[in-house]
């Protein structure tokens, strides 16, 4: 789902806009969850989704399930809040709806 969702938004935002809201993102989730700080892109804003799904991996399955679903929803709310939520569902509308 988070590539569909990055891949949607690179074309208009460029990746180094990506990075930011991922990283945003994850500094608000990470006032909960703080072992996802480790989780931040890098400093040639890049997303690293595979370091992202390592680290939610070594969690117990309660905080893994509550963690993406509270990321994921911080993603969206920072998105929304930079660029309203009627632009936001026209930059995401080619992620499938089952997945957004």
């Amino acid at each position: 789902m988070c590539r569909e969702i990055i891949s949607a938004l690179k074309t208009i935002i460029g990746r180094q806009g990506v990075a930011a809201l991922y990283d945003r993102s994850i500094v608000l989730t990470a006032r909960t969850y703080p072992w996802l700080e480790r989780s931040r892109a890098d400093n040639d804003h890049s997303v690293d989704l595979d370091d992202l799904r390592a680290v939610i991996a070594r969690q117990n399955i309660d905080d893994a399930a509550a963690v993406c679903s509270e990321l994921l929803q911080t993603f969206y709310e920072v998105l929304v809040g930079l660029i309203g939520p009627a632009l936001c569902e026209q930059l995401l509308a080619s992620v499938p709806e089952d997945l957004a």
